[in-house]
C-alpha cells in the first residue's frame, strides 16, 4: 500500500524563477523507509514542505494515503504526516515537555485542552527518546543536539502514519545518531513510514532501506542503497572524489570519505 505518491513534481519560489524541483516522481510504501540523498541545495528540504502541505507546487500531483494533498484541510495532513525538522530555536520558551505536548495539537478539537491520555502518551515518546529527563528544561536552553531529540518525541507524540525527517541526525553525536537510527528502523518496523533527508550514504546502508539520489532538483537514481550508492555515484553526486569504505564479513561498501590528492 503507498502512503505518498509524488508524480512530476516541479516547484520554484517565484514565477520566472529557477525550479527548486523539476519532474520528481517518489513513491513510499507503508511500513518503508526512504531516505533522501544529495549536496547542499539538491531540493531535498523543499521536496519535504511539500509533502507537508507548507509549499505549493507549480504542477504535479501529491498523495497522502491516495488523497490528494490539495484537497486535504491543513489539521487532517498533521493528523497524516509529523515533521522532523532540523534542529530549531522556538521564539517562545516553552519547557521541553511542553514542546513535545503540542504534538498532540492535531487531535484537539477547537480549543480543548490535551487530556490525561494526551499527557500520558506524550511522557511515553519522551521516554522513548530518552529525553524524558529534560522534562521541565526550557527548550531555549537545550543544546542543539538536545533540541533535535525533544522535536523527534514531538512528531512520534503525532502520532501519524507517515513521518517525515529532515536530516534527523544532524546535531546529534555518534551515540545518539545510533540511537535516532534504530529508533526510526524500529518504527518502520511498526508500520509507520519514513522519510527521510540525509546527506550520509552510511545512514541508507544502516538502515539497509531504499535510497533516492537527488541533485540540482532532480532524481537520478532510486533503488536499494547497496545497488545505486556506488563510489562513481556519490563522487557524481556530491561533485568531488570519494573513495568507499568496505566493512562486515561481506566486505560490502558502508560508508564514503573523501580522497584527498
Amino acid at each position: 500500500m503507498k502512503a505518498v505518491e509524488i508524480l512530476g513534481l516541479s516547484f520554484r519560489r517565484k514565477p520566472g524563477a529557477p525550479l527548486i524541483l523539476s519532474e520528481v516522481s517518489l513513491h513510499l510504501d507503508q511500513g518503508e523507509i526512504l531516505a533522501i540523498l544529495g549536496p547542499n541545495g539538491a531540493g531535498k528540504s523543499t521536496l519535504a514542505l511539500c509533502l507537508l502541505g507548507l509549499l505549493r507546487p507549480e504542477r504535479g500531483v501529491l498523495r497522502i494515503n491516495h488523497a490528494p494533498i490539495d484537497t486535504l484541510p491543513r489539521q487532517e495532513i498533521a493528523r497524516r504526516v509529523a515533521y522532523v525538522p532540523q534542529a530549531a530555536q522556538s521564539a517562545f520558551a516553552f519547557d521541553a515537555a511542553h514542546m513535545v505536548l503540542m504534538g498532540r495539537s492535531p487531535h484537539l478539537a477547537g480549543m480543548r485542552a490535551p487530556s490525561r491520555e494526551d499527557r500520558l502518551l506524550a511522557q511515553k515518546t519522551m521516554e522513548e527518546v530518552g529525553v524524558w529527563g529534560l522534562r521541565d528544561r526550557l527548550f531555549t536552553e537545550l543544546s542543539g543536539g538536545e533540541r533535535q531529540l525533544v522535536l523527534i518525541a514531538r512528531a512520534l507524540a503525532q502520532n501519524a502514519p507517515i513521518i517525515v525527517m529532515d536530516e534527523p541526525t544532524a546535531s546529534l553525536d555518534l551515540g545518539n545518531q545510533g540511537r535516532v537510527l534504530g529508533l526510526i528502523r524500529d518504527l518502520a518496523k511498526g508500520g509507520k513510514s519514513i522519510l527521510m533527508t540525509t546527506h550520509l550514504p552510511d545512514q541508507a546502508f544502516n538502515l539497509n532501506c531504499r535510497v533516492a539520489l537527488m541533485k540540482s532538483g532532480r532524481l537520478t537514481a532510486v533503488g536499494a542503497a547497496a545497488e545505486i550508492c556506488t563510489t562513481e555515484a556519490m563522487s557524481e553526486l556530491y561533485g568531488a572524489p570519494l573513495h568507499g569504505l568496505k566493512g562486515g564479513p561481506s566486505g560490502a561498501l558502508t560508508a564514503f570519505a573523501p580522497r584527498l590528492a
